[in-house]
Order: structure tokens, then sequence, then C-alpha cells
């Protein structure tokens, strides 16, 4: 309990690139994080080299609107805001989503993929297509190329990964039930399972979205591919 509350009222504060602490501060500690902030905090030394905490509003702000700040790298991905903080950022965006492919785990957005994923996936389309030794060695000196093919089996086990995630059992809120008992759940419990399927739903949209996108770059290669040769 000590460390999680240290966890997540503290905030990380430099006062050069190789010297940092961490602080516990009264009522900062209460302001949410956004993001899209709308303020940011930093340490400013005013008067006899005091220093003091300030947070500063990015724009300007409407009366009885919320302050907004920015948890930085604690709050990302999504996985990590639960584990520091105890929520799930919505925000798809910004976020990363987790993909084995081939017993390696990659991490992708929305609208990004790790340059290692096109890798394997391309080799192994190299492997499947290649008729001898000298024709692997050739293509292993060339670029490697997101090919609409390439792209469209990445897309194939990025949707499949997020429609796993919509299978994941759920819990009611009041009971759970196997085979041989029923039991109650605690408030605490409840919360848990729903923190998790949120997170999951959260996960899905992003590998939902870099599915779709992935999709259309296929599309959109293969429809250069047919023009040029007519």
């Amino acid at each position: 309990r000590a460390l999680d509350l240290v966890q997540t009222r503290s905030c990380r504060l430099e006062e050069s690139e190789d010297e940092h602490f961490r602080v516990l501060a009264p009522v900062f500690d209460f302001i949410n994080h956004g993001s899209t902030p709308n303020a940011h905090f930093a340490l400013e030394r005013w008067s006899a080299g005091e220093a003091f905490l300030v947070v500063r509003a990015l724009q300007d702000l409407e009366a009885d609107e919320e302050v907004l700040i920015d948890y930085g790298a604690s709050a990302r991905p999504a996985w990590k805001c639960l584990m520091s903080y105890g929520f799930v950022p919505q925000n798809e965006q910004e976020d990363l989503a987790e993909v084995y492919m081939h017993g390696v785990r990659y991490e992708v957005s929305a609208d990004t993929l790790p340059i290692e994923m096109v890798v394997a996936a391309s080799a192994e389309e190299n492997i499947q297509q290649t008729q001898n030794d000298q024709e692997m060695q050739e293509i292993e000196t060339q670029e490697v190329v997101l090919t609409s093919t390439v792209a469209r089996k990445i897309a194939e086990r990025i949707s499949e990964v997020g429609f796993f995630l919509l299978l994941e059992p759920e819990l009611g809120p009041y009971e759970v039930f196997d085979e041989e008992e029923s039991f109650e759940l605690t408030a605490s419990e409840v919360l848990s399972h729903k923190l998790a399927a949120s997170l999951r739903w959260s996960q899905h949209k992003v590998l939902l979205r870099c599915a779709t996108g992935l999709e259309r770059y296929a599309e959109e290669e293969e429809s250069q591919g047919k023009s040029q040769d007519e």
C-alpha cells in the first residue's frame, strides 16, 4: 500500500538532465492525467534560489474546466498506465498493443509497425517463394519493403489477436460460476475485472485500427501495381 501511494501520488521532477527526484506534493497529487493535457508542471527557481513545483496552463481555461497534465512515459502504453495508476487511458492513437507472431512479441500502434515485425514476415514470405539457395541469397541483399502480401499477412495475425481479446471470459458483477460452486465477488474484484475488460477493449481498438490500415495500404499498393501494368 505504501508503494502504491508513492507510485500514484508522487511526480518526477528534474533539476537537470542528470539530476531528478520524486516528490509528494499536496493538492498537486489530485490533478488527473489527460492524453491531451491543458497544463504542464515543472520545477522553477524563484528569488533566493528557492525551488517551487509550478503548474502552468497551456491554453485559456474555462471556469470550472478540469486541469489535466500528462503523466508522461509511466502512462504509456495503456497496460503500463493501468499498472502504475489503476486506470486505462482512452486514447488508442497513442497506445500500443501486444502481438505475438511465430513466438516473438511485438508492440504495434494504430498506425505503426516495428520494422522487426516487417522483416520477420517478409523473410517468411521469401522462404515460401524461393526455389533455391541462390534466389534466397539475392533476396537477403534486397531492401526490406512492406509489400501488399506481407501487409495482409500481418493484418490477418493482428485481426486474429484482436478477435481473441474479445473472447476473454467475462465475470458477472456479483457471482462467479464454475462446475461445482458459486461465490460473490468483492468490490475490489469487480473493479479489477472491469479494468481488465477495459484494457482488452482498448487493445482491441488499437489492433483493429492497425489491421484496417494495413488492409487499406495493401489495396492501394495493388491498385498502383495494376495501374503501372496498364
